[in-house]
């Protein structure tokens, strides 16, 4: 009751001093809209596409469970279990390889996907013709086993790919492809593929499918290739992740040495989670420098406006109000605008996440559930109020501070006036609640410290800047241009606007010439810096039965040099100093080493581009017990160095290494490097297959 007595009366004038309209406060709502709309439509947007993925986590997995194999099939045991004791299942193989026309005149990568007779367990895989109409007349595995004739199988195989694959081969339904050593006939066109958005990493290609019995044929299972062998199971249910644990626990308690991975319909696309809160983190940031910029304008309109309402307030100050009612009626105002100015910001939000989510989910084969989130539009609109107080109370403060007398002469001879005491205060209130809502609300607080700290500096840099040139301006005489004096004295006059031009000019360019030089140096380092040393073409999967003829082959274009050849196995990292990897894990943001299988090589050699900076590389000749070389980040996600163990599975089999060095890896030079180097005498009798780059001369591609 209190509260109210004390603003009702200042509530009545600010709503009769707000008939005079928006004149001089356009400025102010059109920072609010940009950088509030801009955050409400970011995290609105990052919320939904979460939902979509946590809604559709089910088909995108393709089951409850799944569990993934490399190499090599998990054992028939392991199988038989998961059908027999957690519930049905089908078997899904994944590999990347190269589609042929059946003159070889033509080719394309794809990831080959070959299936199981109940796939998809989740979903539905629409089928389509060339015309775009759904093939109805025979179902999907009809469409990829082999056609039957006179009750007998006349050996054809058939494949459905995605449209990207007959533009690329110049083919059509009815057609022959060619994939390894198999030949496939083309029966449907891929529109809806509803696993496709669970694995990042293999989704660079466009999909073709064929049947499980058809990928022996193809000879792409040989030992060493990089194919996954992926286990889906459906779990009556299960419905919470407590489920999920209790169905993992009793797996990994039956098989606890298992080389499989597991992922559920939870954490369904885990590499798309986590890209999608990364593109938040920072589209968020660039929200909050909207707003955080947009501030000096609602500083300056706030000021601008008030010095309209000299006489309005020094009329309210000769008939007796005090500085707090005179106060409270001013910040009202700018209350009550900044509510109109964030409604309007909330709105566009709302629709541009809305656009964004319809056209980002149909991209992603994902159900639309993208809506109006509330926690997202009060978090974008505490943003926009902690804002607008942080830079309006200053002017607000100032303006009422002065004697009615003083408030007059302002007309001709403006002074300089700070603000009381407790404006001041509630001023650095509103800009530590801004500081600490950034930083609690975002996925990766290191980083937004940071973000706050280049904030408060950068306003610290330019508003110092503006008191020296103030002051310069103030030492500086110029008897004989009369013009230049004059300019030179309203630039440190009492009432001056310096300081808020420097800032606003200094605030603008510094975001406009940071974006120019990160986007100049960033192509800089792509077109100049790393063209000089990163190979032109890559090679995967090169078998070592084929590691002559290719070298040859390479060795015949005058053109091409600089031929590399490294082995290639892929694995996980499982335990570190005998402690489970997830347990050893230090930090969160690195659980990149353990979320999935990596890649792994061995080399007597340093790598290129890679600096020893804890330890000793091993000697060419090293034959000893297992040594292991990682890379700063690994150490780092583990905080492990020189004589510590790190165990990997590769093939189904345990190894356990000394850390002998750390590296220093230059990522950016696109040159093989492996996060995890084991030394000779470990790898060489394993199975393995080829990476491979070439460098051809400039312009010779």
């Amino acid at each position: 009751m209190l509260f109210l007595k004390k603003i009702f009366l200042p509530l009545i004038y600010a709503r009769r001093d707000m008939r005079a309209g928006l004149k001089g406060f356009y400025i102010f709502l059109a920072c609010l809209v940009l950088g509030v709309g801009a955050i409400a439509s970011i995290q609105s947007l990052s919320r939904g596409l979460v939902e979509s993925l946590h809604h559709d986590g089910r088909f995108i997995l393709g089951g409850d469970i799944a569990l993934r194999t490399v190499y090599t099939p998990a054992p028939p045991e392991q199988v038989r279990y998961l059908h027999d004791h957690v519930g049905p299942m089908t078997t899904v193989i994944e590999t990347r390889s190269m589609a042929r026309t059946t003159d070889g005149k033509r080719s394309t990568l794809v990831n080959l996907k070959a299936v199981g007779v109940f796939y998809p367990l989740y979903g539905a895989l629409k089928i389509v013709d060339e015309k775009g109409d759904i093939i109805k007349t025979r179902s999907m595995q009809d469409l990829i086993l082999q056609n039957v004739v006179g009750g007998r199988e006349n050996g054809i195989w058939g494949a459905l790919v995605d449209s990207g694959v007959l533009a690329r081969l110049h083919l059509h339904l009815g057609d022959w492809i060619t994939v390894g050593k198999q030949r496939f006939q083309i029966h449907g066109i891929i529109a809806r593929e509803p696993d496709r958005a669970a694995d990042v990493s293999l989704a660079i290609a466009p999909s073709m499918i064929i049947s499980d019995a058809a990928f022996p044929s193809t000879g792409l299972d040989t030992l060493g290739s990089q194919v996954y062998y992926d286990y889906k199971v459906i779990v009556p249910g299960i419905r919470t992740f407590a489920d999920v644990r209790k169905v993992e626990k009793k797996i990994e308690n039956r098989f606890p040495h298992a080389a499989w991975q597991g992922r559920d319909f939870l954490t369904a696309a885990p590499r798309l989670n986590h890209l999608v809160d990364i593109l938040t983190l920072f589209l968020t940031l660039i929200g909050l420098t909207t707003l955080l910029v947009g501030g000096v304008g609602i500083s300056n309109a706030v000021r601008s406006f008030l010095e309209t309402k000299l006489p309005n307030i020094a009329t309210m100050k000769c008939l007796g109000a005090p500085d707090k009612f005179v106060f409270r009626v001013y910040t009202l105002q700018v209350f009550f605008l900044a509510t109109f100015g964030i409604a309007l910001g909330l709105g566009a939000g709302v629709f541009v996440s809305k656009l964004a989510g319809s056209f980002l989910t149909a991209k992603l084969n994902l159900t639309d559930q993208v809506q109006i989130y509330p926690a997202a539009l009060l978090l974008a609109a505490a943003f926009g109020y902690l804002t607008t107080f942080c830079f309006s109370l200053w002017p607000v403060g100032r303006a009422v501070r002065v004697a009615p007398t003083d408030l007059f002469r302002d007309l001709v001879a403006p002074k300089d006036q700070r603000p009381a005491l407790n404006v001041i205060l509630w001023t650095v209130i509103a800009a530590q609640a801004l500081a600490l809502l950034t930083i609690g609300t975002s996925s990766d607080p290191h980083l937004v410290v940071w973000f706050v700290a280049g904030a408060i500096a950068t306003f610290a840099l330019f508003y110092g800047y503006a008191a020296l040139m103030k002051g310069a301006a103030k030492r500086v005489h110029v008897p004989a241009a009369p013009e230049l004096r004059m300019a030179l004295a309203n630039l440190h006059r009492p009432g001056n606007i310096s300081s808020s031009v420097i800032l606003s000019l200094g605030l603008g360019l510094t975001v406009l010439v940071a974006v120019a030089l990160v986007r100049f140096n960033f192509i800089r380092l792509i077109t100049d810096d790393i063209s000089a040393s990163a190979p032109t073409f890559f090679f995967l999967d090169v078998q070592q039965d084929q590691r002559a003829a290719f070298a040859k082959m390479v060795e015949s274009f005058p053109t091409a040099h600089d031929l590399k050849m490294l082995p290639s196995f892929r694995g996980r990292v499982i335990a570190v100093n005998g402690v489970a990897a997830a347990k050893a894990l230090k930090d969160q943001n690195d659980a990149w080493v353990i979320n999935s299988d990596r890649g792994f090589s061995y080399t007597s050699a340093l790598p290129a581009h890679s600096q020893v900076v804890k330890g000793k590389w091993w000697p060419a000749d090293y034959k000893g017990p297992p040594l292991v070389s990682i890379s700063t980040e690994v150490a780092q996600a583990f905080d492990i160095g020189v004589g510590d163990k790190i165990t990997v599975n590769i093939f189904g089999e345990d190894m356990t290494a000394t850390v002998a060095n750390v590296r220093k890896i230059d990522w950016a030079s696109f040159t093989m490097n492996f996060a995890i180097t084991f030394a000779p005498g470990v790898l060489e009798s394993a199975p393995a297959t080829y990476l491979s780059t070439v460098i051809v001369a400039k312009g010779k591609a």
